[in-house]
């Protein structure tokens, strides 16, 4: 009986000599034997596995990208003031700001959205 690994021809004791010095996992895919088939059915299971949740990743990501451009129901803004420096006089200045103040926002996405047509008359919420 002949095994080809690579462009040589072995017999069968050149394999079992080899098999001595090298390491299993080189001749798991020429032999066929019972940790050959066991590592194969792992690796199968672990790439289905793999394969599964880079399918539902896709998926999402897809799914995310469409809601957030299809501009069906307004984006939802949140604002976030952050006093950097910590001053009081930042600190005193992003306690008075209200609602109202970020409204030209809102006003400017409106404007926008009718030079694009988009669907939605408040394309965004803050």
């Amino acid at each position: 009986m002949l095994m080809f690994v690579g462009h040589v021809a072995m017999l069968p004791s050149t394999v079992q000599v080899l098999d001595r010095l090298c390491p299993t996992y080189i001749y798991l895919l020429f032999l066929n034997c019972d940790s050959a088939r066991t590592m194969t059915v792992f690796r199968s299971i672990r790439i289905l596995i793999l394969l599964l949740i880079f399918i539902f990743v896709a998926f999402y990501a897809k799914s995310q990208k469409i809601a957030s451009r299809s501009w069906a129901k307004p984006l939802e803004v949140i604002i976030f003031p952050i006093n950097i420096d910590n001053s009081e006089q930042v600190n005193n200045y992003i306690n008075d700001l209200s609602e109202q103040d970020f409204a030209d926002i809102d006003h400017f996405f409106a404007d926008e959205s009718e030079h694009f047509d988009i669907v939605t008359d408040q394309p965004i919420k803050t």
